[in-house]
């Protein structure tokens, strides 16, 4: 299979910047909300034009800076590293051999380690904001059966099945959502490269996010693959109730100026790899990127409760 993934968004067709990189020019993003590029910022309403403040982006040598301290973290033949912008746009994936010649699933069309790598980084930059840089650790912390984790008969945590939402859903003004300006839907990589022969909406999810896997239990446990975020969770059905030891912390937020701009997702390595290479990327990679709100400067009140 082909390693190299070209990736573009709506603004513009993609440049080569490396071997197995190729980086997209950037949509703005404020908030949740794409700013439109039919207009100004006036088309949106005071509340959502001044939410979060002005916009910040990354650069082509932002991407790639992250993606080469990523890959540089660790030398594993499967490893497959994503970069996402504030809402979720693919901004730049790379993988290593092992990560796109491993098997492909009944359903897909490729092998999922680079679509997992960019549900990953889609996790933190999703849940994000200016003031709580939320890692995919921490929205799988959220959004267990139990809440704490592992603690039986207590109740749902607050996100409980988030894992489940937006799988093609319509996100627009025109249909049944409560955004006021369009927002994209989470894509994979071929659904990203040809939206028209891999569509993402409610009759087909061909070209919908990859992610998880997460194992139905109403299906003779096959492998649901079709998921926007990836948290590590294993199991639609909680079978294993209090025993949540499946976390996956690869998804770390990245920050400029004390503005969320996107995230970085790293997979086909364990857990504990692709969180040791997502912060090296996030704290090195690229001067003024950082996964924390205003690092090294302490936090502003009432600090870390």
């Amino acid at each position: 299979m082909n390693p190299k993934y070209a990736v573009r968004n709506h603004a513009a067709l993609a440049s080569r910047v490396g071997p197995r990189l190729i980086i997209s020019s950037l949509t703005l993003a404020l908030g949740f909300v794409f700013v439109p590029q039919r207009g100004s910022s006036q088309e949106l309403s005071p509340r959502l034009r001044d939410a979060g403040g002005p916009a910040q982006t990354l650069t082509a040598a932002d991407v790639q800076g992250l993606i080469t301290a990523a890959a540089g973290a660790l030398n594993d033949s499967t490893l497959a590293v994503a970069v996402v912008d504030r809402a979720g746009t693919i901004l730049g994936v790379w993988a290593r051999s092992g990560a796109t010649s491993a098997p492909v699933p009944v359903g897909l069309t490729r092998a999922p380690i680079p679509d997992i790598a960019v549900s990953t980084a889609r996790t933190t930059a999703y849940f994000s904001n200016d003031q709580a840089p939320l890692s995919s650790r921490t929205v799988r912390f959220i959004s267990g059966i139990h809440f704490p984790p592992g603690i039986r008969n207590t109740a749902n945590a607050p996100l409980y099945g988030v894992e489940n939402i937006n799988r093609g859903c319509t996100l627009d003004i025109l249909g049944p959502a409560i955004f006021n300006t369009p927002i994209d839907r989470a894509r994979s990589i071929d659904g990203t490269l040809d939206p028209v022969n891999n569509p993402c909406n409610p009759q087909s999810q061909k070209g919908c996010a990859v992610g998880g896997p997460i194992r139905d239990d109403d299906d003779n446990g096959k492998l649901l693959y079709r998921i926007g975020i990836s948290t590590g969770k294993t199991d639609l059905s909680d079978l294993t109730s209090g025993e949540e030891i499946s976390v996956n912390p690869g998804g770390i937020p990245l920050f400029r100026n004390g503005k969320l701009i996107g995230g970085v997702g790293v997979a086909g390595v364990s857990f504990e790899k692709a969180e040791f290479a997502s912060l090296v990327a996030a704290i090195s990679g690229v001067p003024g990127i950082t996964t924390a709100i205003n690092f090294p400067n302490p936090l502003p009140s009432p600090g870390a409760i």
